[in-house]
């Protein structure tokens, strides 16, 4: 029989505390999986979306480290680096009761301080004591800790999905939800944490989605580093950065093996890469006989129908092979090619139909059409346009000096500037204005500057990347009145841009006037412009146009000179000038916008000077007496000075530094070197200074006071001519 003996227990020596390890920072991925967007979506929307998260983050004060987006046509991911666990806490200081109220004698707690601690949840005896103006007050901070960056993301990640801005958007199930299209993947990640949310009846996961129709494939993500990987591997590049090298590589290698290289259209390797996730590039061909097509032609109808790449030869001439890009990897390369081949074929056949019915009308044919192409409803057709436009063309050629050949090229391109609208290539290929146009009249034996005029004259357009203007005089001349003419008319029958608003464009059309002004120097007045362009709306020969416009010409004169102002404020910002200096020198008038640009230039390097500065100061105060003794009934403007009234030395000094210097001004103003002129202004700063310190200028008696006024009337209304200087910040 066995013996039960007792078991030794293990009696192990005591633990040390286990330590809580604080939460380290994690990354964020978050990507919205959904039906394939439009291209010209894609990065619009993708920085949008991750410039929201970061504001999310920021708001909510969670510390982070860098962010990147990705976009393919069927994915927006945005990723954070380095990302705390929560946000960080807040310190909140309540004030309550004066201490004289919530405290006895004795020291003990008063209600007031009682009540007071009980609302912040503390005892009497945590407050504090604050000392204000008022007094002495109890006071407490509180702090507030931060929420869990998990449940930030999984309370906000729905909003800001719901808020990313389209051109459209739309709703595809009973969620209501909107987006550009429907959502049907939502990978959203906190270091290896699932952030729980939903958008448009999709859950989020920890999963992606591969390559292929649908979104059945899913692929299982641990974590943000791992993203972009376990996508390479399924043939799709998310980093559209990496993807743009990698299709250019491709591009070049299929011009390569036609011995051709690649005409790299920026804009369209940007919309490919934005149609792929992952290119590969083939070579195909044409038939010869399509190079009879002028090359804008055939080469933009490669590109707008078909995504394809023109090449030239080696010798560079167009080449009768192409470049098309297909998304992903796959066999029967050869079968792909004739389907590219074919489908362009047709395309061609079509160009060179529309092509050479064209060429069977002259310009004057095709521009004697335009009267049955309406301009805008209410004004009219594109013929009484072209009528308006040659008429502006002309006068404006006149004032801005341009010789008699040049005036009548002026006409003429504008009489055939629009003819291209008639024509059958322009009906399928509608970004070939003024290029098709151009293209016929040098075909009818137009000269250069005419087809120069016809081509360049929407310049600057938005499909001019680089917004170039038109190179030549008579075209700039066209250009502007093309322009003038189309805002005159549109604010005549009260269609004025406001708010987001701006169906005609009314916005970029002032914008590209002003630009053409500023870059080619042209003097030409805005009001001169504007009032004639009204004015040839009175004398239009369409009597519906006369009908329907504004009999208020004179204030529709100022709307449109108040619009221009803005746009022309926009334009100097955008080159980088201050917003105060350039209301400064377009108060003292931008009739002349070259002459305005100028003036603002030499405000903005003269601003910062010490001297500079304090003759501002004194002119602003000037300008202030001015104002005020106007108000209280001086007609200043018909004071003038008179020496033998001069009581005080200070007064002498300064009309002598006046009368020195106001000549060399004027030439200085006159021959537009403002820099030096406003050089010259600082001369008076000393002599202004002393004047003020000195003289009272609003005298009991009412000569010298009026002589004084005087005396600053003519120093402020000269450097008037300037700018305004009370506009400048520190003035």
């Amino acid at each position: 029989m066995m013996e039960n003996k007792p078991k030794k227990c293990y009696n192990p020596k005591p633990m040390a505390p286990v330590k809580k390890v604080a939460a380290q920072p994690a990354d964020i991925i978050i990507e919205i999986g959904c039906e394939e967007l439009p291209a010209s979506y894609i990065e619009p929307a993708a920085a949008e979306f991750a410039a929201k998260i970061v504001a999310l983050l920021d708001e909510k004060n969670v510390p982070h480290g860098e962010v990147a987006y990705y976009h393919t046509p069927r994915r927006l991911a945005v990723t954070v680096c380095g990302v705390a666990p929560k946000a960080d806490d807040k310190i909140e200081e309540y004030t309550g009761p004066a201490v004289a109220a919530g405290r006895a004698e004795d020291g003990s707690f008063k209600p007031p301080a009682i009540g007071f601690a009980r609302k912040l949840g503390l005892p009497p005896e945590k407050l504090s004591v604050k000392k204000l103006a008022k007094g002495e007050y109890f006071a407490a901070e509180i702090k507030i800790p931060g929420d869990k960056t998990e449940k930030i993301l999984s309370d906000g990640l729905q909003g800001i999905i719901s808020t990313i801005k389209f051109p459209k958007s739309m709703v595809w199930n009973e969620t209501k939800f909107r987006f550009a299209r429907p959502i049907r993947n939502i990978l959203a990640l906190y270091g290896s944490k699932i952030v729980k949310f939903s958008a448009g009846g999709v859950q989020s996961s920890a999963k992606t989605f591969g390559p292929g129709p649908g979104f059945g494939k899913k692929l299982t993500v641990s974590g943000t580093a791992k993203y972009l990987q376990a996508l390479k591997n399924t043939c799709v590049l998310a980093d559209h950065r990496e993807r743009e090298k990698l299709l250019r590589r491709a591009l070049e290698a299929a011009a390569m093996s036609v011995k051709a290289r690649v005409l790299f259209d920026e804009d369209l390797v940007s919309e490919v890469n934005s149609l792929v996730e992952y290119p590969t590039a083939l070579a195909g061909r044409f038939d010869k006989k399509y190079l009879a097509l002028p090359e804008e032609i055939l080469i933009t109808c490669m590109k707008k129908k078909q995504k394809f790449f023109a090449l030239r030869t080696k010798e560079g001439a167009l080449s009768e092979n192409f470049v098309a890009v297909k998304n992903g990897i796959s066999s029967g390369v050869e079968r792909i090619v004739a389907g590219y081949e074919k489908v362009l074929t047709a395309r061609l056949e079509d160009a060179l139909f529309f092509y050479k019915n064209d060429l069977k009308l002259s310009p004057d044919a095709m521009a004697a059409k335009l009267s049955g192409v309406t301009f805008r409803e209410r004004l009219g057709s594109m013929a009484d346009k072209t009528a308006r436009v040659r008429k502006l063309a002309v006068s404006f050629a006149d004032a801005a000096g341009l010789k008699e050949d040049a005036k009548k090229n002026a006409a003429r391109g504008a009489e055939l500037a629009k003819a291209d609208l008639t024509s059958e290539i322009i009906f399928e290929y509608p970004e070939l204005c003024g290029i098709a146009g151009a293209i016929y009249a040098k075909n009818a034996g137009e000269n250069d500057t005419v087809v120069s005029i016809i081509r360049e004259h929407y310049r600057p357009s938005a499909a001019d990347s680089d917004g170039t203007v038109p190179s030549g005089a008579e075209a700039s001349i066209v250009a502007i009145a093309d322009r003038a003419d189309t805002i005159a008319a549109d604010f005549a029958i009260g269609i004025i841009p406001t708010g987001s608003e701006d169906p005609y464009g009314l916005r970029r059309a002032a914008a590209g006037l002003l630009k053409i002004l500023l870059e080619k120097n042209i003097s030409l007045p805005l009001n001169l412009i504007f009032a004639e362009a009204l004015r040839g709306l009175v004398d239009s020969s369409d009597e519906r146009t006369k009908k329907t416009i504004s009999s208020d010409i004179d204030g529709t004169l100022a709307k449109i000179k108040d619009f221009i102002r803005l746009r022309l404020e926009t334009i100097f910002q955008e080159s980088g000038r201050g917003i105060d200096e350039i209301r400064a020198a377009l108060a003292a008038g931008f009739d002349d916008v070259p002459d305005a640009a100028a003036r603002a230039e030499a405000l903005g390097a003269a601003k910062n000077d010490k001297a500079f500065e304090q003759i501002t100061v004194s002119l602003k105060r000037a300008g202030n007496i001015i104002r005020q003794a106007q108000k209280a009934g001086t007609d200043v403007k018909t004071l003038a000075v008179d020496e033998t009234l001069f009581a005080q030395d200070e007064e002498k000094e300064l009309s002598g530094a006046v009368e020195s210097l106001l000549n060399d001004f004027e030439i200085l103003r006159k021959s537009r070197n403002y820099p030096e002129a406003l050089t010259l202004l600082t001369k008076l700063a000393v002599p202004l200074e002393n004047f003020f310190n000195k003289v009272m200028v609003m005298a009991p008696e009412a000569n010298l006071r009026g002589n004084r006024l005087a005396l600053l009337s003519r120093i402020v209304e000269h450097y008037r001519l300037i700018a305004d200087f009370s506009e400048l910040k520190g003035a």
